[in-house]
């Protein structure tokens, strides 16, 4: 499949200063690293991750069974599947066998020891929200709404200052 960009402006300084920017240079590396790498063939995948059997679109029959030996049945046209299970889905594309790996999320073999208050609170309120009264609850949803109004008071006061101060200023003068 050859791929293709289309820019529609020039690269002199005729129109625009593009050359000129800071990001030109890395704007024409993109382009390039863009238009010479290969297609991806990626055969790993997570657990919840959507992809397609077939990332060619290319193939007629597809055959396919998850990790327990069950068949893959497709409801679509494009060969889509949620991955749910960990381990490896064996499919047969037009003929070709093909493997695809599902791996359980990294953040699940995290063997890094943890407080032990952080387990009691997580056994205690696994929500990790304190429970508070009706009245704490309305205290700190009224300071939320006043502190972006707190500086205007201050604005107020220095209007109201300067007024009085103009007040007097006015008086003394004479005509």
């Amino acid at each position: 499949m050859a791929k293709g960009i289309l820019f529609a402006s020039a690269m002199d300084l005729e129109w625009n200063n593009l050359a000129l920017q800071g990001l030109f240079l890395p704007f024409v590396h993109e382009i390039l690293r863009h238009l010479v790498q290969p297609e991806s063939n990626q055969r790993s995948f997570r657990i919840g991750d959507n992809f397609s059997l077939d990332p060619s679109g290319e193939a007629n029959v597809i055959d396919a069974q998850d990790a327990d030996g069950n068949a893959i049945e497709f409801t679509n046209d494009g060969f889509v599947i949620q991955a749910g299970t960990p381990g490896f889905i064996s499919a047969d594309i037009d003929g070709e066998p093909a493997q695809f790996a599902i791996n359980i999320l990294p953040e699940e073999s995290n063997f890094a020891r943890t407080p032990i208050e952080n387990l009691y609170d997580s056994i205690i309120n696994p929500d990790t929200n304190p429970i508070r009264s009706r009245e704490v609850q309305t205290a700190q949803l009224i300071e939320e709404l006043e502190r972006p109004q707190r500086i205007w008071w201050w604005i107020l006061a220095l209007v109201m200052a300067l007024i009085i101060a103009e007040a007097l200023i006015a008086n003394r003068t004479y005509r």
